[in-house]
């Protein structure tokens, strides 16, 4: 059986189909199920020549075979129906979601472990859209101010936000920061001073014949945090200004580079406008003193 899924699968049959002469050699093969190419040509009253065409035709798109076999004067060419079904169906198939498939040849594996994921990210994207804050702040005068928020993420990581205008954003730690953790995982950004990232803990064997055997301490080994630390500290006026420039460089550069290339940025409109209704959500949980779903200010 045959079973096509679109239109444009099924294009060279649906040509092929579109001749009476090629659906009447179907028909007649159907019936005796299998005709040498004289008996078809005899058949039709057209010559060996013209059915040839056809019989190509047929046989490339799969709905025929042909076979040589010996006959009193030489070889001849029999032909035989291939597909006794032909399933055509155009309903868009449903979308799977949160599946992965991949391959493993039969024989290239000893031994298998499946392990969940960090938590910061999914097959589809890192760490995924906040769902809700819970916001706090800090006033010192009117102008200035210090949020404290935490985030829950739709995939269930949680994560911390401080942010502010007060002091200088190159000076001293911990003025702004954020950090996400999952389960197996953890990334947190300070004042763009130091990035930190914890890497999946490392899966091993849990016949280790401890007396804890199967907790978590024995078939996981931690695994050090990386840390970035860029040279920031004693910026002055004319470094301050080239730092900001060059952190801007890159943005901008993908961005040119997207439109001159068609393709989706890196960062896109989606990105400014979940920052937007972030922001958002943690002035009304501020105001309200509640936490706030992101749903509620889109």
């Amino acid at each position: 059986m045959l079973h096509i899924t679109s239109l444009n699968e099924g294009l060279e049959l649906f040509k092929a189909l579109g001749s009476d002469v090629r659906i009447e050699i179907l028909n007649i093969l159907l019936e005796n199920d299998n005709m040498s190419m004289n008996e078809l040509a005899s058949r039709l009253n057209i010559t060996n020549g013209a059915l040839t065409s056809h019989i190509k035709k047929l046989e490339n798109c799969g709905l025929i075979t042909t076979s040589s076999e010996s006959a009193v004067h030489g070889n001849q060419k029999i032909c035989s129906i291939h597909l006794d079904k032909i399933l055509i169906d155009l309903e868009k198939p449903a979308e799977i979601e949160n599946v992965y498939h991949t391959e493993l040849k039969v024989g290239h594996y000893t031994n298998y472990q499946i392990c969940p994921t960090c938590g910061l990210a999914s097959a589809d994207a890192l760490i995924g859209e906040v769902d809700e804050v819970f916001a706090y702040r800090y006033e010192k005068q009117p102008g200035q101010h210090t949020f404290a928020v935490t985030m829950q993420f739709e995939n269930g990581c949680v994560g911390t936000m401080m942010l502010g205008s007060l002091g200088s954003w190159v000076c001293g730690y911990g003025m702004e920061s954020v950090e996400v953790r999952g389960d197996r995982n953890m990334v947190s950004a300070d004042n763009g001073r130091d990035f930190m990232w914890q890497k999946p803990s490392i899966i091993c064997n849990s016949d280790t014949g401890l007396a804890n055997k199967g907790t978590q301490a024995v078939t996981e080994q931690a695994v050090p945090v990386e840390i970035l630390r860029p040279n920031y500290s004693n910026l002055g006026k004319l470094a301050l200004k080239d730092f900001y420039i060059n952190g801007n460089y890159q943005s901008v550069k993908a961005f040119a580079q997207a439109i001159l290339n068609d393709t989706e940025p890196v960062v896109g409109w989606r990105d400014g406008l979940m920052a937007l209704n972030l922001a958002l959500a943690v002035e009304k949980s501020v105001a309200e003193k509640r936490a706030v779903k992101i749903s509620e200010v889109i």
